[in-house]
């Protein structure tokens, strides 16, 4: 702890620097999920000594932790001691600040929500300086501004994250159906029933449910290993069947393939089980988000997660295969308290059940056409909006401001900062819209690829064939 609180000093001491001298900062705290280009800051605070965690407690169902730490080590810790996060994202990269400020959420979100609703208080570095906590019961508006605010307020330096028992293994059902308006229908009645802790639908078409599971089964189903079918294509040709699978494979089952992004690679290479064996170190979600980043690919690769009211869902999904194409989708039930504001996650419909609706994939016209794939992306923007819907900011954002701050309120958001003297910082709006930069086509000479994997994925990817076949 006393380390801790030395490099939270020094955090301050820089902070307090620049504030007095109204110097803009950005935070640095090492490889991030943003697949934004975001412009070169001269005055950067940097938190990545921030990753331990420092206390888990048993008896009081509660683990004290650094930003920095992921979510799988976090996992690993809390499970040896029978105890888990109330929400746990499928990608075990994901960081506990970032989830918390991302506004993360999961399978188990049916149940408890978003991943910040799991978080008790924090400890933050105030963009003067100061350093304070954030809870439920004091500066409340503080805790609730943080979220989904990308470090605009402030800096979170300390989360306490509420804790509830796990079990060894889950008991995993899968319910195939056909149809949009029925898989939406089940989705629904599952999130109801309190015996499921998990919950989940891929497109088109199989709801998957999990349950907590003492025993262990006599086959145990895996997904971490190499020669391990990627989680959505074992669900999405499992019958009606029960399986027992451990926790960790399940909690992180999105880790192999990155959901479905790793297809994008074997543009030229056959898609074939000894091919995603060879190539497994490569397919893991963080290698994958990291060529997105060195590639440039996400000017023309569809990466986006939407949350909509659940009588909504079916109208986004009919958009998104209309004007997209069909590829595989992922849906959770995220469950909603509509008297719980927060600024940057509105719920003007005060929906008490959402759909999160997870997007990874291309379509013809936009792998080929950095502008078409723009437009696309704006409808999308559109269309959850009308919905009374949310996209999460990590993805390529193209709202103008005035429809930015249609979304959101400018006005409890401006307050906020002023109140916190933030208001010299980026807002949230410059911190997630994507700059307006030459199509990759006319830039692609400039990137520098390195690393192996990189190499033979600017070759083999399905952006790559597309590209070279519209040059032909």
């Amino acid at each position: 702890m006393d380390t801790h609180r030395f490099l939270v000093r020094e955090i301050s001491k820089s902070v307090q620097s620049l504030h007095e001298e109204n110097r803009a900062w950005a935070i640095y705290h090492g490889p991030s999920h943003t697949l934004k280009r975001l412009p070169d800051r001269a005055t950067i605070i940097r938190t990545t000594d921030l990753h331990n965690i420092l206390n888990i407690n048993m008896q009081c169902k509660f683990a004290l932790v650094e930003p920095n730490v992921t979510i799988s080590d976090l996992v690993q810790k809390t499970l040896n001691h029978g105890l888990m996060p109330i929400v746990v994202p499928s990608f075990p990269s994901l960081t506990v600040g970032g989830c918390f400020a991302g506004t993360a959420a999961g399978s188990g979100s049916s149940k408890f929500g978003y991943f910040d609703q799991g978080v008790a208080w924090v400890e933050v570095v105030l963009a003067d300086g100061r350093i304070t906590r954030a809870s439920r019961t004091r500066n409340v508006d503080l805790l609730e501004g943080l979220v989904g605010s990308l470090g605009t307020v402030g800096i979170v330096t300390l989360l306490q994250v509420r804790l509830v028992p796990a079990a060894r293994f889950v008991e995993v059902e899968y319910f195939p159906i056909k149809g949009v308006g029925r898989l939406i229908e089940v989705l629904e009645r599952a999130a109801k029933d309190t015996e499921n802790d998990f919950v989940e639908g891929l497109m088109i078409g199989v709801v998957v449910v999990g349950r907590l599971f003492a025993k262990k089964g006599k086959e145990m189903v895996t997904f971490s290993n190499p020669h391990d079918r990627w989680f959505y294509m074992h669900a999405l040709e499992a019958e009606k069947k029960i399986e027992k699978v451990r926790m960790l494979d399940y909690l992180f089952r999105h880790d192999r393939g990155a959901f479905c992004l790793g297809e994008t690679c074997f543009g030229r290479i056959p898609f074939r089980p000894w091919t995603r064996w060879a190539t497994d170190s490569a397919m893991r979600e963080a290698s994958l988000i990291r060529v997105v980043q060195e590639l440039q690919w996400a000017d023309h690769l569809v990466m986006q997660d939407v949350v909509v009211p659940v009588d909504a869902a079916a109208e986004v999904l009919d958009h998104l295969d209309s004007n997209m194409g069909r590829f595989p989708l992922a849906l959770c039930p995220v469950r909603q308290w509509p008297e719980n504001s927060v600024v940057m996650r509105p719920n003007p419909r005060s929906a008490e059940l959402c759909m999160s609706i997870t997007v990874r994939g291309w379509s013809d016209d936009s792998i080929k056409d950095a502008k078409k794939f723009r437009d696309q992306t704006r409808e999308v923007e559109k269309k959850v909006y009308e919905l009374g819907g949310i996209k999460w900011l990590y993805s390529r954002n193209y709202y103008s401001e005035e429809e930015f701050w249609n979304t959101y309120s400018k006005e409890d958001y401006d307050n906020l900062r002023s109140k916190y003297n933030a208001g010299y910082l980026p807002s949230v709006y410059h911190k997630s819209k994507t700059p307006d930069m030459p199509p990759r086509s006319r830039r692609a000479a400039k990137v520098k690829v390195k690393g192996f994997w990189n190499q033979v994925f600017t070759w083999s990817s399905v952006l790559a064939v597309r590209h070279r076949a519209q040059k032909t």
